[in-house]
C-alpha cells in the first residue's frame, strides 16, 4: 500500500525568468498550437506561452529527467482556476510512455470546467487516443487547489487538495499499462490572451514511496531532484 497522498516532494517550481518554453527538462507529448508549440513560464508560473493566439490552443508536457514507477504519482497546485468561464481542463499523468509527439500511452487524471460543479475524470490513453474510465465525477475546484494523480497496480485514483488537505475524489482499474513512465502535465487556453488564463505551479511526482519508507522523489542516476540547476525550496528537492 502506498503512503498518505503525495508522498514525493516537488519537482520544479517554474521560479525562474519568463520564457516561451519550460526548459530542457521538459519534452513536448502532444500539442494543438497557433505558435510555439510549447509551455512557458511568466511570473514564475507554468502558463500558456505568449505565442499562443487562438481559442483552443492546448499543450501535453513530459518530465524527461526520469522514469517513474511502476507505481507513480504526479500532481500541480492551480494557482488560478478560470475553468467555469473558460470551460478548459487541468490534467496530470502517470506512467507515460513516450515515441513521437501525439504518440504515447499512459493515464490521465483530469478536471474539466463547467458551468456548474467541475467534473473530475480518468482516462487511458492508447496512442494519443482517451477512454474514460467508468462514470465522471463532480466536485468544484477552486483557485489554490492542488489536483493529484496516482497509479498503484492497476487502481488509478484522482486527488484534490483543498485548504492544503489531500483527499481521494475516487479510483478506476485498468491493468493495460503496468511498466514505469513518465509524469507529464497538459496546458491549455480556451480565450484569445493565453497567458491571462491557464496556469499552475509546483509540479510534482515520482515513484511512490511505500508506507514506512522516507517521503522522497527517485530520480534514477541523479542524487536529488534536478531541475535547471536551481534550487526549489520546496519538498526537499531541487528545481528553478
Amino acid at each position: 500500500l502506498g503512503a498518505a497522498f503525495p508522498t514525493t516532494g516537488v519537482l520544479d517550481t517554474f521560479d525562474r525568468a519568463n520564457a516561451d518554453t519550460l526548459g530542457s527538462n521538459w519534452t513536448l507529448t502532444d500539442d494543438f498550437a497557433s505558435g510555439a508549440t510549447n509551455l512557458g513560464i511568466n511570473t514564475n508560473l507554468c502558463r500558456a506561452p505568449s505565442t499562443w493566439t487562438q481559442f483552443g490552443d492546448y499543450a501535453t508536457m513530459h518530465w524527461n529527467v526520469s522514469t517513474f514507477g511502476p507505481d507513480t504519482e504526479a500532481y500541480h497546485t492551480i494557482t488560478t482556476q478560470t475553468l467555469d468561464s473558460k470551460v478548459d481542463a487541468h490534467v496530470v499523468y502517470t506512467r507515460v510512455a513516450f515515441t513521437a509527439e501525439g504518440n504515447y500511452d499512459g493515464y490521465w487524471f483530469r478536471i474539466t470546467g463547467a458551468a456548474g460543479t467541475d467534473v473530475p475524470d480518468i482516462a487511458r490513453i492508447d496512442n494519443g487516443a482517451q477512454t474514460i474510465l467508468g462514470a465522471a465525477g463532480s466536485t468544484e475546484f477552486v483557485s489554490g487547489d492542488g489536483l493529484g494523480g496516482e497509479s498503484i497496480g492497476s487502481t488509478h485514483t484522482i486527488y484534490r487538495n483543498s485548504a492544503g488537505s489531500w483527499s481521494s475524489l475516487f479510483s478506476r482499474t485498468d491493468g493495460t499499462y503496468t511498466a514505469a513512465g513518465n509524469i507529464a502535465l497538459y496546458g491549455g487556453s480556451n480565450e484569445v490572451n493565453p497567458p491571462n488564463g491557464w496556469r499552475v505551479n509546483d509540479f510534482g511526482g515520482g515513484t511512490v514511496v511505500v508506507a514506512g519508507g522516507r517521503i522522497m522523489s527517485k530520480l534514477a542516476g541523479y542524487g536529488g531532484l534536478v531541475s535547471h540547476g536551481g534550487i526549489a525550496g520546496r519538498g526537499g528537492g531541487l528545481a528553478g
